[in-house]
This record gives structure tokens, C-alpha cells and sequence, in this order.
């Protein structure tokens, strides 16, 4: 058989498939569609809360089953978790202040690269994983902002939205033959359709908290290349108007050192500066109120900022403009730590952190290459990632 007609068959079998099955994958947060009637899921009069913890999948009889698996790979959380526990995917998330939802889920310990929100995505399949929040994403078509939550038992529903607006009964399916999670109208009709070995059954999803204890930790940053790992330095701390913008090339004593703790899980959580060789304020986050996104040059200092909400839009610091610094979250076993940058529209992009050499510049930004093509700096500037050290 030629390359031309295993290509065309490909294609075919994919555009075949990707019609049957409805995955939980990672998707980002995307703005809700439709979202209003009696089938969005219970309705509180209390305030916003939010949740870190766990995915629990259970049985409809109530068997534990286990967690949803957090791993690398092509459908990282499309599973159950049969493996350690520090293969459990950690989640938090926040109801809105209308009710119980609907809200998007965001991984904080991904194992997996971005995205990172908890949804249905259409790939070769459609199933439970990573999704780019919000009803549909730019790559793959994706929803996020679909999770109810009943508050009194903690079961998670998901509230699907077709194509065409209108809203389905949704059901949580479990394919025990390739471990694999997916949401679907009908079960049974799923079954019927894919004839597997072992029929899928319909399950539940339930929030666990975590039991972890907070952990604090006390110690420095240090900047590493993006593409090598090759370490460059230590966030820098000196008087002025950029006192943390920068890399420390001169003494260790110009080292910045930090305190946070973080909340059970790896976050999300504020970083303080302990030893401010300038006036405040102390905390460590992003002075900006820009829009991030593919495409965009958009960007944020690396800045001490004072204190704003975790996982809020910019906020007014008093500190040039606006800011944001309880966006923070931490890999316990590789100590690297990456932020969550929030648009003033609520959704959460993926976030860089760039440095421009040539300025020892720090940034955040959505898009490196962008944010070059916008500022054409003489030295292009490159991603980079942050690593705690301990003291």
C-alpha cells in the first residue's frame, strides 16, 4: 500500500473515531456558552468557594475506583491512577458566586505540558484530559468551563455543550479495557457503537481534599535556560525602581530569598521576599494588566507587587499600576516553580517566563516569540524556568 492511500485511510479512521467518543482531556479556560438555565446544576446563595484536592472516580454503587492519573504523554489524565499516589492528578478550582457552577478545573501539579485545565477535548477521540479553558480552544475543540459541584456531597458533574448550543444529559464513562475516561450521552448506545470487550460503564466523580499538610519553604530562585537548563543565576535583590526584575551577577549577598507555603497541594500561593534590599512592597509577581495569548507579545515585569487574590485578574497594587502575585505554584520533587497569570477577563493563558539579556530583564508573557517580534531587541529574548533552592 502507497504512502498516499495509509495517509488517506488515516485520516479517515481519525475523522471516524473522532465522532464516537468524549473525553475528560486538558482544556483551558474558555468563556461559557449558554450557560444559564435549570440544567446548569445546584444553585447556592453563599459567596465563591474554592476547592484544592483530588478527583475521585467512583462506581455508581459507590466503589472507590480511584483517582484520575496525572502523567506525560498524549492523554495524561484520560485515566485512573493505579500507581502511586504522587501520580494523582491535584486540582483546584472556584464556584462562581452565582452558585455551584459552572467553573473550569485547573491541574496544579501537571506532570504534562500546557494546557492545563481539566475538560473534553476532540482529538482522535474525544475524552476526559487536558483542555484550554473554555468552551472551545484555538487548537483542538475543547470545553472546560463545563463542572458542577454539589457542595453537601462533593460529586462533580459535567454539563456538555453541543455544537448547535443546546445542553445534553451528560454522563461520565469509564472504559476499564484501555483505562480510559470519556463523557457521553448514553452509555449503553456507547457500547453498542464501539462494541468493546469489556462494556464501559457510567461512574461518578467526586472531590476529595487534600490530606497533605501546607509545607513552607525558605530559600532563593534560580533562573535556568529554558531549552538546556544550563543555570544562569539567582533572582537578583537591590534598591531601586526594578529591585527583583533582574538575574544577580555580582555577590551572593545581592541573592533575593524568599519565604512561601504552600496550601496541601503545590498551590496556588504567594511568594514574600525576606531580605528587601528595597521598600515595599515584598511580594513577588507580575506588574502588569495585559491580555496574554498565542500570538500576543503581551507582557508583565517580573516585579515586586503588593498583596492581590490568588488566581485573580490584575488587581491595583499601588506599585506602579496593576499586579498579580498569587499565581504560584511548585513541583515538590524538582523544586521548579511556575506561575498561573490570569487576564483581565478572567481566563487563564499559558504562561512563559522570559528573560531579555540584554536588559537582565524578567518577564511574563504568553508568547516569547511574539514579545521579540513586538520589542525587536537586538539579543532576542528566551524562555527560561525558575527553580526553588533551599537556604
Amino acid at each position: 500500500m502507497g504512502l498516499k492511500k495509509i495517509i488517506t485511510l488515516f485520516s479517515s479512521v481519525v475523522l471516524n473515531i473522532s465522532t464516537i467518543y468524549g473525553f475528560p482531556f486538558d482544556a483551558r479556560s474558555l468563556t461559557p456558552r449558554n450557560r444559564t438555565g435549570s440544567d446548569i446544576g445546584l444553585r447556592a446563595t453563599a459567596a465563591s468557594v474554592t476547592y484544592t484536592g483530588l478527583i475521585q472516580v467512583r462506581a455508581l454503587d459507590g466503589r472507590v475506583i480511584g483517582f484520575v492519573r496525572n502523567q506525560d504523554g498524549l492523554l495524561p489524565i484520560n485515566g485512573v491512577n493505579f500507581g502511586s499516589n504522587n501520580q494523582d492528578l491535584h486540582v483546584t478550582f472556584t464556584t462562581p458566586t452565582t452558585g455551584n457552577g459552572p467553573f473550569d478545573i485547573l491541574a496544579t501539579d501537571p506532570k504534562f505540558t500546557a494546557p492545563f485545565y481539566v475538560g473534553t477535548a476532540l482529538i482522535v477521540l474525544i475524552g476526559i484530559g487536558s483542555a484550554v479553558s473554555g468552551p472551545f480552544s484555538n487548537v483542538i475543540q475543547s470545553q472546560s468551563i463545563l463542572w458542577n459541584i454539589n457542595p453537601t456531597t462533593t460529586q462533580l458533574t459535567a454539563q456538555y455543550i453541543n455544537p448547535d448550543g443546546s445542553h445534553p444529559t451528560t454522563v461520565i464513562g469509564y472504559d476499564g479495557l484501555r483505562n480510559s475516561l470519556f463523557l457521553t450521552g448514553d452509555v449503553a448506545a456507547w457500547n453498542s457503537q464501539n462494541n468493546p470487550l469489556i462494556p464501559a460503564t457510567a461512574v461518578n466523580f467526586f472531590f476529595v481534599p487534600s490530606t497533605s499538610p501546607p509545607v513552607t519553604y525558605n530559600g532563593r530562585i534560580q533562573v535556568r535556560a529554558g531549552d538546556t537548563g544550563r543555570i544562569i543565576g539567582f533572582v537578583r535583590n537591590v534598591a531601586g525602581l526594578l529591585p527583583v526584575n533582574g538575574v544577580n551577577f555580582g555577590t551572593p549577598d545581592q541573592d533575593l530569598r524568599v519565604t512561601f507555603t504552600t496550601p496541601g497541594l503545590n498551590g496556588p500561593f504567594n511568594i514574600l521576599a525576606t531580605n528587601p534590599a528595597f521598600t515595599a512592597p515584598f511580594y513577588i509577581g507580575a506588574s502588569s494588566s495585559a491580555t496574554f495569548g498565542p500570538g500576543s507579545g503581551n507582557s508583565g515585569l517580573f516585579l515586586n507587587v503588593d498583596q492581590t487574590p490568588l488566581l485573580a485578574p490584575p488587581t491595583a497594587t499601588g506599585q506602579f499600576s496593576i499586579g498579580e502575585w498569587g499565581f504560584w505554584f511548585l513541583d515538590s520533587a524538582t523544586g521548579k516553580l511556575a506561575a498561573q497569570y490570569v487576564n483581565p477577563d478572567g481566563t487563564r493563558p499559558a504562561t512563559v517566563i522570559g528573560y531579555d539579556g540584554l536588559r537582565n530583564s524578567l518577564f511574563f508573557t504568553g508568547d516569547v516569540g511574539a514579545w521579540n517580534t513586538l520589542n525587536n531587541p537586538l539579543l532576542p529574548a528566551a524562555v527560561v524556568e525558575l527553580f526553588f533552592q533551599s537556604s
